[in-house]
């Protein structure tokens, strides 16, 4: 083992210690499934693999949110965001026609469908305010080169920093 090391030093212009140190970090393991876990990957629960750079198990593309698929996540939620917005402008917009006099509406006859409308507006546009947000954290995370698993294991380091400086 000794000689690979050696090997890859001086062909690698890095030092044995440097070596030695990448060698370390490849040889760990995950401890449900087994398989080599390089550095930054956690296992899924949900999925039952690992994932390199996991940012977080997503239930809407059903799949887990990692270094492969980041963007297209916050793509995803881009357009999401920006159709949602669209359809409750839209919708907001119709309802209001419908309400002006000189307008014939043929979506919102009754009462109760713009009732209907309203409800429809106000659940667009708070679906449309998460994902903006989401979009907005995701490009955040990904600027700053973290994930979301990174940043709740800082809070809790933060957090048990502080508790044991109070005790």
């Amino acid at each position: 083992m000794d000689s690979f090391r050696d090997h890859a030093a001086e062909s690698l212009k890095v030092s044995k210690k440097d070596v030695k140190t990448m060698q370390e970090k490849m040889d760990k393991k995950c401890s449900k499934c087994m398989c080599v876990k390089p550095p930054r990957a956690h296992h899924c629960s949900i999925c039952k693999r690992c994932v390199l750079g996991m940012d977080h198990h997503c239930p809407w593309m059903n799949n887990c949110i990692g270094l492969k698929n980041h963007k297209a996540f916050i793509l995803f939620n881009m357009y999401v965001a920006l159709s949602g917005g669209y359809a409750a402008i839209r919708g907001a917009i119709e309802i209001g026609l419908c309400f002006s006099p000189d307008y014939v509406c043929n979506t919102y006859v009754s009462m109760l469908w713009k009732v209907f409308g309203f409800i429809g507006i106000g659940t667009c546009g708070l679906f449309t305010m998460f994902t903006v947000v989401m979009f907005f954290d995701q490009v955040g995370m990904k600027m700053d080169d973290t994930s979301t698993i990174d940043q709740l294991k800082k809070t809790g380091a933060d957090s048990k920093d502080a508790d044991s400086k109070s005790k």
